[in-house]
């Protein structure tokens, strides 16, 4: 069987190694009373599997659960059997949970704002500011995941704010952070008190109640056998999976000493809670310990184990319940819903975000039919905007017969400014360092972003993009900066030539571009817009001088260029696809006043209506579970007869990031030029399709298989031109790591036009 590991990582407390003990009922009844008994899981970490099993067996000797309350994981198991979840519908509700996306608080690609998209891959980690101040994180996790999956869990209750009125009555154990003391919850919403309940610290963020801050219960009280006798048990069986303090072999790692500190605090205080229990049942478990996921089965079967041994123990409970007029009564089992009317919304915690926000975010009008992934697709759309450090929901009755009320429960981030820093390393480009500075909400439903690029192509980035959701957004983008050299080489003479005579022509560019653009999205996945561009590129040819001038200007020229755009990403992965759909298609009239200076060596194109398209199609499919398969299509295409140079298409390069036209093409150089004459580098026309083969043999690591193969012709219009063939191919391998990704690939080409047919490509770091 497969259990929950994502509830047992919330609850890494230690306990404290006890001795088995029993005890038979107390005899404190007066006539006629019932005999009620409470039952107290403690904390323990992925040890807290125990409690199923045990629970099983409990169950099974027939003794009727009376009250029921526990610390970090046993409170969370203890919510989940309060609810109505039997013991085979817990285990079930977990099946194939990801402990490891759970506290990453990973939201799907698919969700991310579109801009976010775009723009995926350029920083390796950001930081935090707070007027411009670093912060750092309190924890590794805000929990989003995991609220959400206790809300999922626990449908049934949406509605009970006390719990004392749940199929058994419940409470939890927390600990108020800012004054140190130990909290009971009992009333209120059950998720929350679950997640607060099981806050271990450095691990999940303190969780707030009623503006009370709070962290895992068993800081302070790891077993609250004092509280379940409070509520009126007359026999209290605690399930006890506390081993005591680790050894020194044990602590090895920051979990372990974490864990072992906080067991300081609570030896004590567990030694006590023993004095006060009835039965206590407690599993042989020391060998494990609060990490110990994998080894759940095991773990349950050490539960059941435990209570087996008080057997004899539970059936005289059971006796007596039943002698005190306690008639046990099989739990009802709870059919899980999935579709629920909506007959509106409301939004708690949010101060900035008016409803209108939200009912953006939902993908449908009001009221109406909602499945539970609608409701886990409008929360990930909330949360992937980077507004919120949670956003869960809560379903309430509303005043029409069997609708609700989806409430949204957010807590918004007060982060508003973050800097970001990336690294990338390639042949070309030698190294270059960004750095990124991105302000969240400058102006309302704003992001602005500066980047500096320091280095072999360095250069000043800002942007401005305003999300207005299902209204057209607005966005401002200017670039300015220099890639150099470029070098092309032209051959002139053939083989027949006594002394052949190759021409080196470096390159450097240097441009400031800047462009705004209206644009409407739908879903983050299809955008449209209309934009106006401004571009100046002086490209200079640094080998060839003029005597007391210096280097001579190729081109000198700026342009005007409106432009169409259509574009869809579906893709699960920008840069290692498995599934998925990218589109992207433009068109652009371009308008020049002429040359900036009197050096250039050519003139932008006269007499014509200059403007091109591009479209760029890449489909991912997965063949098995370690294969996958991209196809993928490029066009740029010359409406006039020829393009200024600003404009014409390079292909060449491995590069998943290109300025310009610049086109990726296995086994060319980003800088191939098939034209003997330097006025026409680039191509006017460029057609390519191609495949990649994807396995990966282990995460985060890839094995690549590429052809492509292409027509390029240097001058007329698309339809007029005479095309030439190019072909290519590469194969590699790339591992992703936390801070970019290290790619060495080898290509191949017959259509190199200098050096040999292979090369070897080698990258790491971010991509930008």
């Amino acid at each position: 069987m497969r259990l929950f590991p994502v509830l047992l990582l919330l609850c890494l407390l230690p306990g404290i190694s006890t001795s088995l003990q029993g005890a038979a009922p107390q005899d404190t009844l007066r006539q006629g009373d019932r005999l009620k008994v409470g039952l107290v899981l403690s904390g323990g970490g992925a040890k807290g599997f125990a409690h199923l099993g045990a629970i099983k067996v409990i169950e099974r000797a027939g003794v009727h659960i009376d009250y029921i309350g526990g610390t970090s994981i046993g409170a969370i198991v203890g919510g989940l059997y309060a609810t109505g979840w039997s013991t085979e519908q817990i285990d079930s509700l977990i099946q194939g949970f990801d402990i490891l996306e759970t506290v990453q608080d990973k939201t799907p690609r698919r969700y991310r704002l579109y801009y976010d998209k775009q723009r995926e891959g350029r920083v390796g980690f950001r930081l935090g500011m707070n007027r411009f101040k670093l912060q750092f994180p309190s924890a590794i996790s805000h929990g989003q995941n995991l609220i959400n999956q206790f809300a999922d869990w626990t449908i049934p209750v949406h509605t009970i704010d006390d719990f004392d009125s749940l199929s058994i009555p419940y409470f939890a154990k927390a600990t108020d952070l800012e004054h140190g003391t130990s909290v009971k919850l009992d009333r209120g919403y059950l998720p929350e008190a679950m997640r607060a309940s099981g806050t271990f610290p450095s691990l999940l963020t303190p969780f707030s109640i009623d503006s009370t801050l709070l962290v895992d219960g068993g800081v302070l009280d790891n077993y609250p056998v004092d509280q379940m006798r409070a509520m009126g048990a007359d026999i209290v069986i605690g399930i006890n999976i506390n081993s005591g303090l680790s050894s020194p072999e044990k602590l090895g790692s920051i979990v372990g000493i974490l864990d072992q500190l906080i067991g300081f605090q609570i030896v004590e205080n567990v030694e006590a809670q023993r004095g006060h229990v009835d039965l206590e049942i407690k599993p042989d478990i020391a060998q494990y310990n609060v990490m110990s996921f994998s080894d759940a089965d095991s773990i349950y079967q050490r539960g059941v184990i435990a209570a087996e041994r008080q057997m004899e123990t539970l059936q005289a409970i059971a006796r007596a319940q039943r002698a005190s007029g306690v008639t046990p009564a099989p739990r009802p089992k709870i059919v899980p819903r999935n579709e629920f009317r909506i007959e509106d919304i409301r939004v708690s915690g949010s101060r900035d975000y008016p409803r209108e926000y939200f009912l953006g975010r939902l993908d449908k009008e009001l009221p109406s039919l909602f499945s539970l992934e609608d409701i886990h697709q409008a929360i990930a759309r909330l949360y992937a905007t980077g507004n919120f450090h949670n956003v869960y929901y809560r379903l309430q009755k509303s005043s029409q017969t069997d609708s609700y009320l989806l409430v949204f429960i957010v807590v918004e981030n007060p982060t508003r400014q973050y800097i970001g820093i990336g690294w990338a390393y390639d042949r070309l480009f030698g190294t270059n360092i960004l750095l990124n500075l991105r302000i969240n909400n400058i102006l309302p439903r704003t992001i602005f972003e500066a980047d500096v690029i320091l280095g072999k192509s360095s250069s000043l980035g800002l942007s401005l993009f305003r999300d207005n959701g299902k209204r057209p957004s607005l966005g401002i983008n200017f670039r300015m900066g220099w890639f150099t050299p470029q070098t092309f080489f032209t051959d002139f003479g053939d083989n027949t030539d006594p002394v052949p005579l190759t021409l080196r022509t470096d390159i450097s560019n240097g441009y400031v571009q800047a462009n705004g653009y209206i644009q409407t999205t739908v879903n983050q996945k299809f955008t449209a817009g209309i934009g106006l561009e401004y571009l100046y590129l002086k490209s200079s040819i640094d080998n060839i001088r003029i005597a007391g001038e210096g280097s001579l200007d190729f081109e000198n020229t700026y342009f005007f260029a409106p432009n169409l755009y259509l574009s869809a990403d579906t893709r699960d992965d920008r840069f290692f696809p498995t599934r998925g759909f990218y589109f992207n298609a433009q068109y652009k009239a371009l308008f020049s006043p002429g040359n900036s200076g009197d050096r250039s060596l050519v003139e932008p194109p006269r007499g014509d209506f200059l403007s091109f398209i591009t479209a760029h199609v890449e489909q991912s499919i997965p063949l098995s579970r370690h294969f996958s398969a991209t196809l993928d299509g490029y066009a740029g295409l010359a409406l006039c007869e020829k393009l200024p140079f600003a404009y014409r298409f390079f292909p060449g390069g491995v590069r998943a990031e290109m300025p310009f036209n610049y086109v990726s093409f296995y086994g060319l150089p980003f800088t191939w030029n098939s034209d003997e004459s330097t006025t026409d580098l680039g191509q006017n026309n460029l057609l390519k399709a191609g495949i990649k083969l994807q396995y990966t043999p282990a995460r985060n690591h890839y094995l690549i298989a590429a052809y492509n193969y292409g027509l390029t012709s240097t001058e007329k219009s698309a339809f007029r031109a005479s095309y030439r063939t190019i072909q290519g191919a590469g194969l590699g391998y790339c591992f992703r790591t936390p801070f970019g990704k290290l790619e060495l690939i080898g290509t191949y080409s017959p259509d190199k036009t200098s050096g040999s047919s292979f090369s070897l490509f080698f990258s790491t770091g971010m991509t930008f």
